[in-house]
């Protein structure tokens, strides 16, 4: 349930005027696309630890 809430939760990022703002004239703004890259590493880092770090 938790992955499901993560995935709607990116599905829902993906379409805020912020992620509009990451290519601007063709050219990749890297000061707005780290912070994103960071968001993406840290639910990546949680979802695999909900798969298999979690022991019950």
């Amino acid at each position: 349930l938790m992955i499901v809430a993560l995935l709607v939760a990116v599905w829902w990022v993906s379409g805020t005027p912020y992620m509009d703002t990451l290519i601007v004239g063709g050219e990749l703004q890297m000061d707005k696309v780290l912070p994103v890259a960071f968001g993406g590493a840290a639910a990546l880092g949680f979802v695999i630890y909900l798969l298999f770090g979690r022991s019950d």
